[in-house]
């Protein structure tokens, strides 16, 4: 059961975080200045280096979006930080604590899916109330996760 939350969880995360930027398809082909090797000929002219299409043209037959770079450090009180603290503040209540024991100490697949599905309702429900600027970041990861636990059925 906790795998199963691991990984939508896992899923989840990764989802968020943005794709690495694609490099150019090729280089611009050599118009036959240079001689054999690596070395310039002299007196030729360099190669011109090879465009980088611009943030949101088409670079093959499908249309993708550049991916957005985010800065390398997060400022104090990022989104990130206030659902990670959001998440341990609810997951410490004792209710919460009590239904995460249920879940996992359940006998069988069927009471330890209902018990896992209410554990996480009220995580989450319990995450809104600490941080209702976060809902919709919320709303999503329970959802990733109850869907995680209806497929482990």
């Amino acid at each position: 059961m906790r795998r199963i939350l691991f990984s939508a969880l896992f899923l989840m995360t990764a989802w968020s975080l943005p794709l690495p930027a694609r490099a150019a398809e090729s280089p611009a082909s050599g118009s036959g200045t240079q001689k054999s090797g690596n070395r310039p000929a002299e007196g030729a002219k360099k190669p011109a280096p090879a465009l980088q299409p611009a943030v949101g043209t088409v670079t093959d037959t499908t249309k993708r979006k550049a991916p957005v770079t985010k800065p390398a450090a997060k400022p104090a009180g990022s989104e990130d930080e206030r659902f990670a603290q959001a998440r341990k503040a609810a997951s410490e209540d004792p209710k919460i604590v009590e239904l995460r024991e249920k879940a996992d100490l359940a006998k069988s697949e069927e009471a330890g899916t209902k018990a896992m599905r209410a554990y996480l309702r009220a995580l989450y429900g319990k995450m809104r109330t600490l941080e209702p600027s976060l809902e919709e970041r919320i709303n999503l990861t329970e959802a990733a996760a109850l869907k995680a636990v209806s497929k482990s059925e």
